[in-house]
């Protein structure tokens, strides 16, 4: 299996990997500053035919004020006549069905760019298998902007989710079950130990390979996720199996399951995975499990998302992403 590497940073000044003209960009309406940070870089740079916006009910609902209506309706100054498909973050089956529907008029040939900044996880993974099985694309381009910083609660809790959470297998990512192997968890982990403690419970691994996404966006992130999902280390196998990958490099992500997959051979192990780190990671993930069928995805889905986590913008980074083995 080829190792990936490719990825660049841009920014209003230089995008050296940005296309003259795209077919279509997909994003997802936010009032997070981050929310439209990559399509403001993008429509300075290349020609956007059409352009497709999920507006999750949840978000719009919450909406007060001049300012923060602004802010979420930003993308009617940036790209004039995009289309909104409406959603919700608490339907799981209305991710598949929306996401089917926006990209079964594409071309192979046709160039598309997602912006995941502000996507949620589930409507990721239904979108690049949507992309890879049902518009046939060989490849994609995606966006991610980075936060500056994440936002707590009152309760002093990282503001991402809110409990209890249902662990549900995502749409498209079933894996192949084998009652005779032992069943390998892997946990790309996030900042919310309360999610990976509960997709432990559920999935009762018999062997548990986390990743910890280092190194961070940020240096004073670089132990956070160690010291919230320190209970995985109650046991001295998980601590010795660690695996590290890069925050923002979904190919480094890529290529750390391919060494666990390695390590723990089809056959003798069914590997299930639970990407609750970053959405470059989650994004590394969605392409190994792409790429092995085998693979299981599960996911925590929260009683409600937080309608803010996090605030002003960092780096934009822009992935070229081969969905097709």
């Amino acid at each position: 299996m080829p190792k990936l590497a490719l990825y660049n940073p841009i920014s209003a000044k230089s995008a050296p990997r940005v296309k003259k003209e795209y077919r279509l960009f997909i994003g997802a309406c936010g009032s997070d500053r981050r929310a439209y940070q990559g399509l403001s870089i993008l429509a300075k740079k290349a020609r956007i035919h059409s352009a497709l916006l999920f507006e999750y009910e949840e978000r719009t609902a919450s909406i007060k004020g001049g300012r923060g209506r602004r802010q979420y309706r930003r993308y009617e100054k940036l790209i004039p006549g995009a289309g909104l498909l409406s959603c919700s973050v608490s339907d799981r089956n209305c991710a598949m069905r929306s996401v089917t529907e926006s990209v079964s008029v594409l071309d192979p040939s046709d160039s598309v760019v997602v912006d995941i900044s502000v996507f949620t996880k589930p409507y990721l993974f239904a979108l690049l298998r949507s992309l890879q099985i049902i518009g046939k694309l060989s490849r994609v381009q995606v966006l991610y902007t980075e936060p500056s910083f994440y936002l707590k609660d009152r309760s002093n809790r990282w503001a991402f989710t809110k409990r209890p959470y249902e662990v549900f297998e995502l749409p498209g990512y079933a894996g192949r079950s084998d009652e005779s192997a032992q069943r390998l968890l892997v946990m790309l982990l996030g900042f919310d130990g309360g999610e990976a403690h509960w997709v432990y419970e559920d999935q009762a691994p018999t062997v548990t390979v986390p990743i910890n996404g280092f190194p961070s966006y940020l240096l004073y992130y670089k132990d956070v996720s160690l010291m919230e999902n320190s209970f995985l280390f109650e046991e001295q196998r998980t601590k010795s199996l660690l695996e590290y990958a890069p925050a923002n490099d979904p190919f480094g992500t890529f290529n750390a399951l391919d060494r666990i997959r390695r390590k723990h051979p089809r056959g003798q192990y069914t590997m299930t995975i639970t990407p609750l780190g970053t959405k470059p990671m989650a994004l590394g993930s969605a392409l190994f499990a792409l790429y092995n069928d085998d693979v299981r995805v599960v996911y925590p889905m929260p009683s409600r998302y937080g309608l803010k986590v996090s605030q002003e913008v960092g780096k934009t980074w822009l992935y070229d992403i081969p969905l097709q083995p």
